[in-house]
């Protein structure tokens, strides 16, 4: 768990506590300045506060404030944490015992994120070789090519160890396997194999655009007519909770949507993944979904980072569900409005 040192820290813009170190200028709903970790001709470092990141795109460096000033000062995380509370006037609250605690759980993070990276080149190429699968997106979801490749969308195999089997041949041990939420170990039947299996793959970002998890769409849906007494796999199976991967606490297409959110002052809920990337190809920017029915209060505070005034396109299904989530919503502060199509959802209108 953060502490409230860390929290406050999160709180401040990032322009603000990296524009102590360096000149910055605005640009845009960004800001941007000569890398102080290499030598430059023309400026690349650029600051997000919405996405609360900093980002090199000539060396590669990115991370947050604290980062930024462990990287600048050559000091080590509590060091860093010390002389941004010193400077921004917040009570250091830190215990002695923090720093390894906050530096091994950044450790596992980062092992976790290039995991995820991992796997999703992975259901990449998969899908690149899959007839059937890129079928579906283009054919029956209407996809571009370009679309695809934005939203990084891949393809597990109905294998059982494709992607367990790549990544041990990556070097990742049992160890972080069991808790990447990628494979799943049965351990009373001592069986390990891959999480998904037979889905397209849509990778999930946080804010800061890392990869921390996925949602895979099974590719044929159960029929309206269906046995009863037969089981089908679940239409979308997320991620299950990890380091990096909690549900309530993420949006789908919030790295992407952001500033386009600041920009139109609005965000537009809508129920599904592929609601927001039809959106998208769309050039609905401004669009995301929760990874489920509900709207949770951490991602309403997430939210008004950005905005206080919501749009929410429900689907027919959910109407019950949207009207709980937009009575929320007005509690918290928000401008809300409700957007009822004539189809099932918003990617079924737009096709």
């Amino acid at each position: 768990m953060k502490s409230r040192t860390i929290e406050e820290i999160h709180s401040l813009p990032v322009s603000e506590v990296i524009g102590n170190y360096m000149i910055l200028k605005k640009a845009g709903s960004n800001y941007l300045g000569s890398c102080p970790f290499h030598t430059e001709k023309s400026p690349s470092f650029t600051v997000s506060n919405a996405k609360d990141i900093f980002t090199c795109y000539g060396c590669g460096k990115s991370g947050d404030a604290i980062q930024f000033v462990m990287d600048f000062k050559h000091k080590d995380f509590k060091e860093a944490v010390r002389e941004i509370c010193n400077t921004h006037k917040i009570e250091y609250t830190l215990k002695s015992d923090d720093t390894d605690e906050s530096a091994n759980e950044r450790k596992l993070k980062d092992s976790l994120y290039i995991m995820n990276k991992i796997a999703a080149d992975f259901f990449r190429e998969n899908l690149k070789a899959d007839k059937n699968a890129m079928d579906y997106l283009v054919n029956k979801r209407h996809l571009t090519e370009e679309t695809i490749e934005h939203w990084s969308l891949g393809y597990a195999h109905s294998g059982w160890d494709g992607l367990l089997k790549h990544l041990k041949d990556k070097g990742y041990t049992d160890e972080l396997l069991r808790i990447s939420g990628l494979v799943h170990y049965n351990d009373e039947k001592k069986k390990v194999y891959d999480y998904f299996r037979d889905r397209i793959m849509i990778p999930i970002h946080n804010v800061r655009d890392k990869a921390i998890g996925f949602s895979g769409r099974a590719l044929i849906d159960k029929p309206k007519d269906a046995d009863p007494a037969k089981k089908y796999p679940p239409k979308y199976l997320n991620t299950p909770e990890t380091a990096i991967y909690i549900k309530g606490n993420e949006l789908f297409g919030l790295n992407k949507a952001s500033e386009h959110i600041q920009s139109a002052d609005k965000v537009i809920f809508v129920e599904g993944n592929l609601d927001v990337i039809s959106g998208s190809q769309a050039n609905i920017k401004n669009i995301v979904c929760t990874s489920g029915k509900w709207i949770s209060e951490a991602q309403m505070k997430l939210i008004q980072k950005f905005t206080n005034n919501v749009s929410i396109i429900p689907d027919l299904d959910a109407i019950k569900e949207c009207y709980s989530n937009a009575e929320e919503l007005l509690k918290f502060g928000f401008n809300v409005e409700v957007l009822k199509l004539d189809k099932k959802d918003l990617d079924e209108w737009l096709r």
